[in-house]
């Protein structure tokens, strides 16, 4: 008799409990969810990137699109560049490097990679290459990444979404090449900014030391 009245009040109290949480949390709907979303990166409408997405980018000031262009020495689509002359914006799939997560974040190692390959590139991933002699030196963001898991071997390939302070109140970020949370070797992080003259009408992605370049995200339904 004495266990079967222990029985009725463990599952009394276990009831009791179970009302309780349902009580917290029909009280403050989306409160958890707010939380872990304050560092996401956010699109022109208000939401958090997810994984994979896909996304147009697009610059803040002008709304001119991300896409990919040739040099005049190779008929190779292999630069990613900010277009000038209103062509249309590539589709690009932003990851993070933790596979995991479901959402971009702000300062979170991710990688870049235009939705479709073009035809002589091994791969679309976005990656910082090594400095061009041919051009002053520049380090350029070019396509042909390693595709793989995040390590020193992809290095080159991972970057983060940062806010800038002048924009701190909009859905305004840039880009920075970073790899230091996926490699342990020591690497100069850099801002990625529209650098030198026109090309094919559009001015190449490099590393820089100042301002970066301003960009949206805009949901490519």
């Amino acid at each position: 008799m004495e266990k079967n009245l222990f029985s009725i009040k463990a599952l009394s109290l276990s009831i009791s409990l179970s009302w309780l949480l349902l009580l917290v949390v029909t009280s403050f709907p989306g409160r958890a969810a707010t939380q872990s979303l304050t560092d996401a990166v956010f699109d022109i409408t208000g939401q958090p990137l997810k994984s994979g997405g896909p996304y147009d980018v697009r610059t803040f000031i002008g709304n001119y699109p991300i896409i990919a262009i040739y040099t005049s020495n190779n008929r190779c689509r292999n630069l990613v560049a900010v277009d000038t002359v209103r062509r249309s914006a590539y589709s690009v799939n932003i990851q993070p490097a933790n596979g995991q997560e479901p959402f971009i974040r702000r300062d979170n190692t991710v990688k870049f990679e235009f939705n479709n390959d073009p035809p002589c590139i091994n791969s679309s991933v976005w990656q910082l290459a090594p400095p061009d002699p041919k051009n002053n030196g520049r380090q350029l963001v070019t396509l042909g990444g390693k595709k793989g898991k995040a390590g020193c071997d992809t290095a080159r390939t991972w970057f983060k979404i940062t806010k800038p302070p002048r924009y701190q109140d909009q859905n305004v970020y840039s880009i920075v090449s970073d790899s230091s949370d996926v490699c342990d070797i020591p690497v100069q992080p850099y801002y990625i900014a529209a650098t030198g003259a026109d090309v094919n009408g559009a001015r190449v992605f490099a590393a820089v030391v100042g301002s970066p370049t301003a960009l949206v995200f805009v949901p490519d339904n």
